[in-house]
């Protein structure tokens, strides 16, 4: 009866621990779908925000193309502006996402990108 008792103990025991690391693992998983969801949301702004960079640089390199066939006086005239514009865009500072599923990526090449500095 004694020997009973302690194995009834031992398997109880057990059992507990069993319900605590699945309990824990649960609070895990739910923990690291959410960091999931909050990388996502982070690399969707990144790439929007990259996007919108990648445009207006486009429509600076236009003007700058655009003035380039003026005469060197109205291009000189322009250059400072171009350039501040071009600088603002650069300084920005861009927060890093660690991200684990690089295939949501929207912007061409970006994938093969990311993958390469991770």
């Amino acid at each position: 009866a004694e020997k009973q008792a302690g194995e009834d103990m031992v398997e109880l025991g057990s059992k507990q621990r069993h319900q605590m690391l699945s309990s824990n693992k649960e609070v895990l998983l739910r923990r690291l779908s959410c960091l999931t969801r909050e990388n996502m949301t982070k690399l969707k702004e990144s790439e929007a925000r990259v996007s919108e960079q990648q445009c207006s640089l486009q429509r600076i390199i236009t003007e700058l193309e655009k003035e380039c066939k003026e005469p060197a006086s109205s291009l000189l005239q322009n250059a400072r502006y171009n350039l501040e514009r071009s600088e603002s865009l650069l300084l920005q500072c861009l927060k890093s996402a660690h991200i684990t599923d690089l295939s949501s990526c929207q912007i061409k090449g970006m994938s093969k990108m990311l993958a390469v500095f991770q």
